[in-house]
């Protein structure tokens, strides 16, 4: 069966739904809405209840059903649900940090039970790998397979992830291959273990090292688990690409209690997936440009990337999403450069805790609003799949660096406030810069990339502005790269807390650390939480208001640099260098809050040498191009039609409206 040039499909089944009566009927209503493929789970529980004992036949006749209508089928190796003999013959039971056992267990994502087995008990990886090769050797002929999906959204849940005898031997062994020798380790964090085998799992938070080096390594394991599945479907089957999806991404997600490394993670991948948890409302500017958040970061870990599971409605006995903010969700997948996207789910869920979620059509397999909405901007999607299968961005130049050892310590940093390191996940500082700065350059009419601090020495030369949101802990290599960078023009904007702690997560004072103050000519005089304020930073005759979570740090310019902005009582809040700038406060953080993200977009443009928005306020143009041709897309977020010049032309969008237009 010919693959088309972008994939529009849904994620169907998930046993124990839809049920084997609804498949017959489904099939056709799929094609009717322009989708072109179908995901199906092969779920480890389901299809191997016992040792040695697989059945396949729900697949089975699937498959032939999709073949029969014509469509295409992904398989996703599901191996999260482990059936009972991997707990009660092969101890696959993970271990808490408090050293009781983390019971299994079933939910919406999992219903079918037996989440999550230790994986780094080797019986148990032992036995996925060979559930795995029954499937693949089973469908890899198949002429309507499409792709494989290694695992469903790889993460590492919770803090403690497993503290078994396995897993703890892995961490050892990491630890030793990092180190080389236990006085390494000792000498760099100032511990006192007397060797690897003396190291234990962290106790609590407080002295931020020990939580800090076990998160590491524990996003290490998912990378190695992703890799053993992916390296044997590669070796059964050269035919069919495979990938994996993340389930929010590491600019998102929180890294300590549901990480992943996105960057280690789609190495070796011929494609690179994410789920899309943006919200169903996009009223507000960080709203608005949180579609393009997920994609911006996507693309640059990987051009042919994903958008693997897209909400079509929300649900849960919520307000249906309107017609136009689905449409601006889809779009945006469009704007932001996928490749492929495919909804969760087909049908709306119908059990647990994922009761009325999601679906494309009802639970009974009837169309709704979303259904018609995603059947019209499929039609889009058909008449220019060639392009948008050929065709890249064009950005502005402007990274945005993500570094997951900040990411890590702040996290740690929060975490700490919790001895039983059972802090929920909340936008904590570090993320909600990485959020605030992408919406200001959104908001701008800018059109950024995300870069990995590991990427950013190789891909230095592509960017003539880097901003570093609250960039902890800096690569001991970095100083000639940035040296070299502002020599031919290149411009810096780094805020709070830039250069904070050394790599072994200890404060640097006075700071910027590492030479960084001769870089900004700048340092930092003193520190405080927000929290002891208010504390108002004044701008251009603006003022702005720090919210509580945030800092004030008063900077202390050296010569040649100037004041671009003062604390409340005539301290430097702001200070500028020829083209690098240091923000005495988290600026990202503050354009997080409605009230202050317009001061907030002044300060950012008037240090990026921005005078206006390049489009009309309200709307946002994202240009693809394949080198021969052009396309638009265009998103108004008025609630009136918007008429304005572009490239000599006259176009009109629609009041809340989102189209392709072609230059």
């Amino acid at each position: 069966m010919q693959i088309p040039p972008y994939i529009y499909g849904t994620q169907y089944y998930r046993a124990p739904t839809p049920l084997p009566e609804e498949w017959e009927g489904d099939m056709p209503r799929i094609k009717e809405l322009g989708l072109n493929a179908i995901i199906l789970r092969v779920q480890w529980r389901k299809n191997e209840p016992r040792h040695n004992e697989y059945d396949f036949s729900d697949v089975d006749r699937l498959m032939e059903l999709a073949r029969k209508h014509g469509l295409l089928v992904g398989i996703q190796l599901m191996l999260e649900t482990a059936p009972d003999y991997v707990y009660n013959d092969l101890d696959g039971e993970r271990i808490g940090l408090d050293g009781l056992p983390i019971k299994r267990r079933g939910n919406g994502a999992f219903y079918i039970g037996g989440w999550l087995p230790c994986f780094d008990n080797p019986k148990v990886m032992e036995r996925a790998l060979a559930f795995s090769r029954k499937a693949v050797e089973r469908y890899r002929d198949s002429d309507n397979l499409l792709l494989w999906s290694v695992w469903n959204e790889p993460r590492t849940r919770p803090i403690g992830e497993c503290c078994c005898p396995h897993s703890l031997a892995s961490y050892r062994q990491w630890l030793r291959e990092q180190f080389g020798a236990i006085e390494n380790l000792n000498r760099q964090f100032g511990k006192g273990w007397g060797d690897f085998a003396s190291v234990t799992t962290p106790g609590c938070p407080i002295d931020y090292t020990e939580l800090y080096l076990w998160r590491k390594w524990a996003l290490t394991r998912v990378t190695d688990r992703i890799r053993q599945v992916r390296n044997l479907v590669q070796s059964l089957d050269s035919k069919h690409q495979v990938m994996t999806h993340v389930g929010s991404c590491s600019v998102f997600q929180d890294v300590a209690g549901d990480g992943s490394d996105d960057f280690e993670n789609a190495k070796g991948f011929s494609f690179y997936g994410t789920s899309f948890p943006c919200g169903e409302s996009f009223q507000h500017p960080e709203e608005q440009s949180l579609p393009f958040f997920f994609c911006d970061w996507l693309r640059n870990i990987c051009p042919d990337f994903w958008v693997f599971e897209l909400y079509p409605d929300w649900g849960a006995w919520q307000p249906r999403i309107p017609d136009t903010e689905l449409r601006y969700k889809i779009m945006a997948t469009l704007g932001g450069g996928s490749k492929g996207l495919v909804y969760w789910q087909y049908r709306a869920e119908r059990l647990g805790n994922e009761s009325d979620l999601a679906g494309l059509v009802n639970s009974d397999g009837s169309f709704k609003a979303p259904s018609l909405e995603g059947q019209r901007c499929g039609a889009v999607i058909a008449e220019n799949a060639d392009f948008l299968h050929r065709a890249h961005l064009v950005t502005d130049r402007i990274a945005i660096v993500y570094d997951q050892s900040s990411d890590m310590i702040n996290r740690v940093e929060n975490t700490a406030r919790n001895w039983s390191m059972n802090t929920p996940y909340e936008m904590y500082l570090y993320k909600r810069e990485l959020r605030g700065f992408h919406a200001l350059l959104h908001s701008l009419g800018l059109v950024p990339d995300f870069v990995d601090s590991r990427a950013l020495p190789k891909r230095v030369d592509e960017f003539d502005t880097i901003i570093l949101p609250a960039m902890y802990i800096v690569p001991e290599s970095w100083r000639p790269l940035f040296d070299r960078f502002v020599a031919r023009g290149g411009k810096v904007v780094a805020d709070e807390g830039f250069a904070l702690r050394q790599r072994n997560t200890w404060i640097n004072f006075p700071w910027p650390g590492q030479g960084w103050s001769d870089f900004f000519h700048c340092q930092y005089q003193s520190r405080e939480a927000a929290i002891h304020g208010p504390y108002t930073a004044r701008f251009d005759g603006q003022a702005i208001t720090l919210p509580a979570n945030n800092f004030h740090a008063v900077l202390e310019p050296g010569e040649g640099a100037a004041t671009m902005a003062t604390w409340q009582d005539g301290t430097p809040a702001i200070t500028a260098f020829d083209n690098r700038f240091l923000v005495g406060f988290a600026l990202g953080d503050c354009a997080m809050r409605h009230e202050l993200f317009p001061i907030a977009r002044t300060m950012l443009a008037k240090m990026l040498g921005v005078t206006s928005r390049k489009w009309p306020e309200g709307v946002t143009v994202r240009h693809l191009t394949d080198g021969q041709e052009d396309r638009l897309l265009v998103f108004n977020r008025n609630h009136t039609a918007v008429t304005f010049r572009i490239d000599g032309r006259e176009l009109t969008v629609a009041a809340q409206d989102s189209i392709l237009w072609r230059k």
